[in-house]
């Protein structure tokens, strides 16, 4: 492996460790929790661009798939990642492609990564709705009352925030040679 692989995983593990401490932050929001994971994917997303995000979230996505506890409240295993609300969690990997892909693509600026992250959460909760309705046989209509109408809001703030957060690290981290 060249080093340049090694350091971009090692900074793949890094956000994946900042997915999983977000995933604690929880707030219970009916049958589903509103949690920091999708403010954390949207960063890392923001920050690192597509692949390597995607790669985070990989990463994450299996570490909870052998056991350990690094989904919402400390939950683990293939029940929880393939679930009825797992298809949250695997929505997060398109959306941190589609994030990070869309802003290198795009710009790395805060006006597109405002339209990517709010884009992104959306397509993170309709994923996750559809997920909901075919794995418990849910009517969509329930599904859509359930697991996209009451995070609507929530997310949208949370996209915002991780727009204005990941731009700005961003620009630190290239202004401080972390990140070229």
């Amino acid at each position: 492996m060249t080093k340049k692989i090694i350091k971009q995983l090692a900074v793949a593990a890094q956000f994946a460790v900042l997915i999983a401490v977000s995933a604690q932050i929880t707030y219970p929001l009916g049958a589903m929790p509103l949690t920091g994971q999708t403010l954390a994917v949207g960063f890392t997303a923001t920050v690192a661009g597509g692949w390597l995000a995607a790669t985070a979230v990989g990463i994450y996505l299996i570490c909870g798939l052998v056991g350990l506890p690094v989904f919402a409240n400390m939950g683990a295993g293939p029940f929880v990642l393939f679930g009825p609300y797992g298809g949250y969690l695997l929505a997060f990997l398109v959306t941190a492609l589609f994030i990070g892909k869309s802003l290198e693509q795009t710009a790395f600026s805060l006006k597109w990564a405002l339209v990517a992250n709010l884009l992104g959460a959306l397509l993170t909760l309709t994923i996750g709705t559809v997920w909901l309705a075919f794995s418990t046989g849910l009517a969509v209509s329930d599904a859509f009352t359930i697991g996209l109408l009451p995070f609507l809001i929530p997310d949208a703030v949370k996209a915002v925030g991780a727009a204005v957060l990941g731009i700005n690290t961003r620009r630190l981290l290239i202004k401080s040679h972390f990140l070229s």
